[in-house]
Protein backbone atom coordinates (compact mmCIF):
# COMPACT_ATOMS: atom_id res chain seq x y z
CA UNK A 1 0.00 0.00 0.00
CA UNK A 2 1.45 3.42 -0.82
CA UNK A 3 1.19 6.00 1.84
CA UNK A 4 -0.92 8.95 0.95
CA UNK A 5 0.57 11.46 3.25
CA UNK A 6 1.40 14.89 1.46
CA UNK A 7 4.18 16.68 2.23
CA UNK A 8 3.69 20.40 2.39
CA UNK A 9 5.21 22.11 -0.54
CA UNK A 10 7.78 25.26 0.43
CA UNK A 11 6.65 28.61 0.04
CA UNK A 12 8.23 30.60 -2.84
CA UNK A 13 10.97 33.12 -2.06
CA UNK A 14 9.61 36.56 -1.63
CA UNK A 15 10.80 38.71 -4.35
CA UNK A 16 14.40 40.75 -2.98
CA UNK A 17 13.00 44.53 -4.67
CA UNK A 18 9.31 44.45 -2.54
CA UNK A 19 9.73 47.18 -0.06
CA UNK A 20 7.63 47.48 2.97
CA UNK A 21 7.23 51.14 4.55
CA UNK A 22 5.15 52.26 7.59
CA UNK A 23 1.65 53.59 6.46
CA UNK A 24 -1.20 55.87 7.47
CA UNK A 25 -3.41 54.95 10.44
CA UNK A 26 -6.34 53.32 9.65
CA UNK A 27 -10.00 54.86 10.06
CA UNK A 28 -9.90 52.89 13.63
CA UNK A 29 -6.23 53.98 14.35
CA UNK A 30 -5.18 50.93 14.00
CA UNK A 31 -1.46 50.78 12.08
CA UNK A 32 -1.31 49.65 8.38
CA UNK A 33 1.55 49.15 6.23
CA UNK A 34 2.69 49.89 2.61
CA UNK A 35 3.76 47.28 -0.21
CA UNK A 36 5.68 48.47 -3.00
CA UNK A 37 6.20 46.97 -5.82
CA UNK A 38 8.87 48.57 -8.49
CA UNK A 39 8.34 45.90 -11.34
CA UNK A 40 4.48 47.10 -11.15
CA UNK A 41 4.95 50.39 -9.89
CA UNK A 42 2.10 49.35 -7.26
CA UNK A 43 1.36 49.98 -3.40
CA UNK A 44 -0.44 47.53 -1.89
CA UNK A 45 -2.07 48.21 2.02
CA UNK A 46 -1.62 45.87 4.82
CA UNK A 47 -3.05 45.05 8.10
CA UNK A 48 -1.41 43.95 10.97
CA UNK A 49 -2.31 39.97 10.20
CA UNK A 50 -0.97 40.65 6.02
CA UNK A 51 2.46 42.64 8.34
CA UNK A 52 3.18 39.50 10.63
CA UNK A 53 2.92 37.00 7.60
CA UNK A 54 5.67 38.90 5.05
CA UNK A 55 8.20 39.51 8.76
CA UNK A 56 7.50 35.56 9.11
CA UNK A 57 7.97 34.46 5.39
Amino acid sequence: MVDMVATPKPWPHLREDLTIYAGPRSHDGEPTWTLYDPVSHRYFRLGWLEFEYLQRW
